[in-house]
């Protein structure tokens, strides 16, 4: 699973024109989130890989919702 998700994320990157120096596994949580550094030239940052957008939508999925919440502070 590791090597196939981060195939995933470097085909997300390489989508965006992300280009990146390094995607580094970071520690993850009992959840089934999976989260990753991603390293620029100029700066750092996480990526979060979650199995459960596939089965509901984006405006019911809790951390999008938090998202909005905090993007209006």
């Amino acid at each position: 699973m590791k090597i196939v998700l981060e195939t995933i994320i470097e085909q997300f990157l390489a989508v965006n024109e992300i280009h990146h120096t390094s995607l580094t596994p970071l520690q993850h949580d009992a959840s089934s989130r999976r989260y990753y550094r991603i390293t620029t030239a100029t700066k750092s940052l996480i990526v979060c890989y979650d199995e459960t957008l596939q089965t509901i939508s984006l405006k019911n999925y809790p951390f999008y919702i938090t998202h909005r919440l905090f993007k209006n502070y």
